[in-house]
């Protein structure tokens, strides 16, 4: 049950009182607003029955003292949470529910609950339940199997008080959250429970399809680069790779942090990239600086995997050194010439064409250049199994071989 509907709630009653004061509550509150008489009544027979009572508790403040149930309960009316570090880790955790709607962002509290719920000590909340029921009068709850029991449903109750908040959330904030949440599991190493599993569970649910159909126009838009590398080409495919990144993300870093390689978006992305677009632009058309871009683009879109970020920036930093050989090169033989240069070819040490060997220099075949080829070469495969697993390496060293063979 949510926190608002708790009958303790509903009721505006202590965990403390007695059956005299919750049937006396009961019937004020009837009197007060008769139309909600049902409500109450349904309150009132919760709380007296001790086995469906013990829901109710374990949604509450058992064990706290009178003034601070008092001011939790006022900060429940106004929807707002307090900070109360003297109460126990069942009061924190039920109090930490009562801010959740309207937050821009939820990551905090989701780690904090995952943490409270998947470490609470089923003995010591046994203890909490009865003490208070040695106050009210109520019999006590008899072995840790009935505290057992109950405490999945309040799983449940979290999880649908997280729903309640993401609901009225926006897109963006969503995927914020989500990426927050994930980042904290990798730095606790992995470590989560069932109210993180829950959270990204449904946020993997509610981008699924919306993945899929931007994954199959990311690969449209790359082919259209592939056949013409126009500024506005390879600006839409930067567009639509920075949106499917966004959302996969919180994904991608959840998988690292759980020790997989399920990218869903990023990794067909990835191989995409690498297997046709880059490997084509390199040994066809000269386009240097929109293979820097779309590295770039791919290296903003992977930012939380620490491997692909290390071997990303080392092959762009080949790439661009490359790149500079190669204009060095041509400008070279510009003036040699006299007149203006085709652009340069990274590869055309590679080529059997005639073309290709009369309009490279000799200089550009020199042993820096090649170093800084071979260099790229080796940091393909590299870069594969750090990003996509099995597949993106061996798209890599595909990519190596097409390369070197040519």
């Amino acid at each position: 049950m949510k926190l608002n509907e708790n009958p303790f709630f509903i009721l505006g009653v202590s965990i403390r009182d007695s059956k005299q004061v919750i049937d006396e509550k009961a019937d004020d509150r009837c009197f007060d607003e008769p139309e909600r008489e049902e409500i109450f009544e349904k309150a009132k027979g919760i709380l007296l029955n001790p086995q469906q009572r013990l829901q109710a508790e374990l949604g509450w403040f058992p064990d706290v003292q009178l003034q601070e149930e008092q001011r939790l309960l006022a900060a429940a009316m106004r929807q707002q949470a307090v900070f109360m570090a003297s109460v126990n880790k069942l009061a924190a955790m039920n109090q930490k529910l009562i801010g959740l709607l309207g937050k821009p962002r939820l990551a905090n509290e989701i780690v904090f609950l995952d943490t409270a719920y998947r470490e609470m000590d089923k003995e010591q909340l046994l203890t909490w339940v009865n003490r208070s029921r040695s106050v009210s009068g109520f019999p006590a709850v008899q072995g840790v199997e009935a505290i057992e029991a109950a405490w999945h449903e309040v799983r449940n109750n979290i999880r649908e008080q997280l729903q309640e908040a993401v609901d009225n959330m926006a897109a963006s904030q969503y995927t914020q959250t989500a990426l927050e949440v994930a980042q904290a599991v990798l730095r606790k190493k992995g470590k989560y429970g069932g109210i993180i599993q829950d959270f990204m569970d449904g946020y993997r649910l509610s981008v699924e399809q919306q993945l899929e159909d931007l994954k199959k126009h990311t690969m449209q838009l790359l082919d259209q680069v592939l056949a013409n590398p126009s500024r506005s080409n390879v600006q839409a495919a930067c567009e639509a790779m920075d949106k499917g990144g966004r959302l996969a993300r919180p994904l991608a870093v959840m998988s690292v942090a759980e020790g997989k390689n399920d990218f869903c978006y990023i990794g067909p992305v990835y191989n995409k990239l690498f297997d046709d677009v880059c490997m084509n632009l390199f040994k066809q058309k000269d386009e240097y600086g929109v293979v820097i871009i779309l590295f770039e683009k791919l290296l903003s879109i992977t930012g939380d995997i620490p491997d692909a970020v290390k071997n990303l920036n080392e092959t762009l930093q080949v790439v661009r050194e490359t790149k500079a050989e190669y204009d060095a090169a041509s400008a070279k033989a510009q003036q040699a010439a006299n007149k203006p240069a085709r652009p340069a070819n990274p590869r055309s040490r590679m080529s059997h064409s005639e073309d290709s060997s009369r309009d490279v220099p000799a200089s550009s075949s020199s042993g820096d250049s090649g170093c800084g080829g071979c260099l790229l070469l080796l940091l393909l495969p590299a870069i594969g199994g750090a990003i996509a697993g099995p597949i993106g390496a061996a798209a890599g060293f595909i990519l190596a071989i097409k390369l070197a063979d040519n």
